[in-house]
């Protein structure tokens, strides 16, 4: 079976990723180990795939689109050892 995403935009995406994150936050009801010192949610981002400064962030939302914009990529289950000064590879 071919997993493929044709048809699907990266905006569409990470909307849908993000609508997901924010869904599941707000069925909780209490903090989250992805909040960040402000308070909001956080995206984990594969930066820089394919070159050695590849890592993972966890970006605010509002950050995300301009990384994808620029090839970065979400990450599924925000896998790798991940923080804001930059965490593992991406696989």
């Amino acid at each position: 079976m071919n997993k493929t995403n044709v048809g699907v935009s990266k905006k569409a995406r990470y909307t849908m990723a993000v609508s997901l994150v924010l869904g599941i936050a707000a069925a909780m009801l209490v903090g989250s180990p992805s909040a960040n010192a402000k308070g909001g949610d956080e995206v984990p981002v594969c930066h820089m795939p394919g070159t050695p400064a590849e890592k993972v962030l966890m970006l605010p939302s509002s950050a995300v689109e301009g990384h994808l914009d620029h090839g970065d990529y979400l990450l599924g289950g925000g896998g790798g050892s991940s923080s804001a000064a930059g965490g593992d590879s991406c696989y």
